[in-house]
């Protein structure tokens, strides 16, 4: 019998090394063990919340705190307050490494930051891309 590695509520792996979590409002639970229940099919992760232990699915947990309006508004006045290379800062990268950036070539960073800001705005909206 094969056993896939648990998943978050979005879908994605969980390595079983992780040690934080997040609930729906980016509250992070302190991961203890994960369990996987055959009877059911499914995965348990046991933690610390709050200082109370909790034992819940796996599956209404997130790997990376899930975005917000709050986050969206954070990472657009980090990258305004920057006086160079304000969409590296949008995008947590280094202004001088634009040779090992992940976005693409650096005449496609702007593009690439306004696609990803409609993108998260559509997203908390609650709109479907297709």
């Amino acid at each position: 019998m094969s056993v896939e590695l648990p998943k978050d509520v979005e879908g994605r792996e969980i390595p079983l090394d992780t040690t934080t979590l997040y609930d729906e409002y980016a509250r992070p639970i302190k991961v203890c063990s994960f369990q996987y229940s055959p009877e059911f099919k499914r995965w348990l992760v046991r933690g610390w919340f709050n200082a109370a232990e909790i034992s819940s699915r796996v599956s209404k947990y997130y790997l990376t705190p899930p975005d917000s309006w709050e986050r969206l508004l954070e990472d657009l006045d980090k990258a305004a307050s920057k006086t160079y290379c304000g969409t590296c800062t949008y995008f947590g990268m280094n202004p001088t490494d634009c040779d090992t950036c992940t976005i693409g070539d650096i005449t496609s960073c702007d593009s690439a930051a306004m696609r990803d800001i409609a993108d998260r705005i559509r997203k908390l909206r609650g709109e479907n891309d297709g």
